[in-house]
C-alpha cells in the first residue's frame, strides 16, 4: 500500500495542470531496503507528461478505448446468436442474456464483413436461435442446452480490429466499406 501513496500523489499533482516536477522518494526513511520495481524510480517527471501506472497495480491501461471489430464467417450466420466457448469447443464461456440482443445483431458490411456488436471472436459459435427468437426468450437456455444448438462448422475465419470504436464504425458504415474495398 505505501509503494501506491507516491503514485497517487503524482497523479494527483498532475491533474492540478502545474508546471512543475515531481519526484519519488528515493529511498525508505526507516532504514530498510528502498523498494524495487516502478515506484523505486528517483528522476524528475514533468507534470505535463502522462504518467502511467505500473499494470501490476491498476490491471491495465487505463485510456484504453474498445475499437470495434469487423468479422467474417464460414456461412450466412448474421441472424444466429453467437456464443463463446473454449479452444477445445466443449464448454460455454460466455453467451448473452436475451435482454442482451436488443440492437445487437451484426451490421453487414462490403465483401461479406459484418460490424460485430456482440464481442465475437476466433472461438464463437453460432447457434441454431435467431435474434429474434432468442430475444423473447424469459431465460437463457442452459449450458448444455446452448452447446447442442452450435450450429456444425459455423465459425468467424478472420477478425480485424478498427481505429475506431463501435459508436463511430455504426455511425460511418461507407467509410468502413471503403477501408475494405481497398484492400
Amino acid at each position: 500500500m505505501r509503494a501506491l501513496i507516491p503514485l497517487l500523489a503524482a497523479a494527483v499533482m498532475m491533474s492540478c495542470g502545474s508546471s512543475r516536477t515531481a519526484t519519488q522518494p528515493e529511498a525508505n526513511q526507516g532504514g530498510s531496503a528502498a523498494p524495487s520495481g516502478p515506484t523505486a524510480a528517483t528522476e524528475a517527471v514533468p507534470i505535463e507528461e502522462p504518467v502511467k501506472a505500473p499494470e501490476r497495480i491498476v490491471g491495465g491501461d487505463p485510456s484504453y478505448i474498445p475499437r470495434a471489430l469487423i468479422y467474417r464467417t464460414n456461412g450466412d450466420y448474421a441472424d444466429n446468436v453467437p456464443i463463446t466457448v473454449n479452444a477445445a469447443g466443449d464448454q460455454v464461456v460466455s453467451y448473452p442474456a436475451p435482454t442482451d440482443l436488443r440492437n445487437a445483431t451484426p451490421v453487414p458490411l462490403a465483401d461479406g464483413w459484418l460490424l460485430d456488436r456482440r464481442g465475437v471472436n476466433l472461438n464463437t459459435r453460432f447457434t441454431t436461435y435467431t435474434y429474434k427468437e432468442y430475444s423473447e426468450m424469459q431465460a437463457a437456455p442452459s449450458i448444455e442446452r446452448l452447446l447442442h444448438s452450435v450450429i456444425p462448422g459455423a465459425r468467424v475465419t478472420e477478425v480485424k480490429r478498427l481505429d475506431m470504436t463501435t459508436q463511430e464504425a455504426l455511425a460511418d458504415t461507407a467509410a468502413i466499406n471503403l477501408l475494405i474495398l481497398q484492400k
